[in-house]
């Protein structure tokens, strides 16, 4: 359920929504979360909200997320095209983990020693999901074998040379990255082309991310099972994924 506490009487309005959850639920941990990855020029977190930009045909909306009435968060949107609202509260509600049982995950995990001491120190504590399924496998590749501050300069790196190229800030289209010129933007050749053959299986309608099979991503050059596990994890489409061979 959802209550709107700002009507929208036309496009260009602001509407703000209570959307709940079932507590406990660490918000201050996903804003950390994201502070940490918030890509330069389309994304911004504060002490109390995380904001971004949504693109829907020529128009941007200013999406925006902090913590709401009691067990809720409170999403501010402007200039949203009214029919493109429910896919925004798709978006919103899987990244922000709000249908998760906390209280059934908690009893499961509970039954391990290590998980239940873990779970009693830090309650509340959710999977923090992207955007959409392309921006999570963009995030992912460019965080291959990087630190979280260097993959997130590469992006900001990709939002301006979109605009520089296309005259949009935003991340690159599939086709506008089939075209972009990634000279000097700070990653290795294999790793470009790694983007590149992405974006021309997506462009080309040979691969769908909403559909793609862990055979099909890891056929892709540069792909392999951590690339795919994180995508998956960060996407909520397995949430027991478990990207194994990390590092760290």
């Amino acid at each position: 359920a959802l209550t709107q506490a700002a009507p929208q009487t036309e496009e260009g309005a602001m509407i703000t929504l209570q959307l709940p959850y079932r507590p406990p639920y660490d918000v201050a941990a996903m804003l950390a979360f994201y502070r940490l990855r918030a890509i330069p020029g389309l994304e911004r977190v504060d002490g109390e909200g995380y904001e971004r930009w949504h693109r829907v045909g020529d128009r941007l909306a200013r999406v925006r997320i902090s913590q709401g009435k009691g067990h809720s968060l409170q999403l501010s949107i402007h200039d949203l095209p009214p029919a493109a609202l429910p896919d925004l509260l798709y978006r919103v509600r899987r990244m922000w983990d709000l249908d998760a049982d906390m209280q059934r995950i908690g009893a499961r995990l509970g039954q391990d020693p290590l998980l239940a001491s873990l779970q009693a120190r830090w309650p509340g504590v959710r999977l923090p999901a992207g955007w959409d399924e392309y921006e999570v496998m963009l995030r992912a590749i460019v965080g291959q074998q990087v630190s979280v501050k260097g993959a997130i300069t590469i992006l900001g790196r990709l939002v301006a040379r979109t605009e520089a190229q296309f005259g949009v800030a935003q991340l690159p289209t599939p086709a506008q990255l089939c075209e972009l010129n990634l000279d000097g933007i700070g990653m290795p050749g294999s790793r470009i082309r790694t983007l590149q053959g992405l974006a021309q299986a997506l462009a080309s309608g040979e691969l769908s991310l909403i559909s793609a099979s862990d055979e099909q991503l890891l056929a892709l050059p540069g792909i392999g099972p951590w690339t795919v596990a994180y995508w998956r994890l960060r996407c909520g489409l397995d949430p027991d994924a478990f990207p194994a061979s990390d590092l760290v």
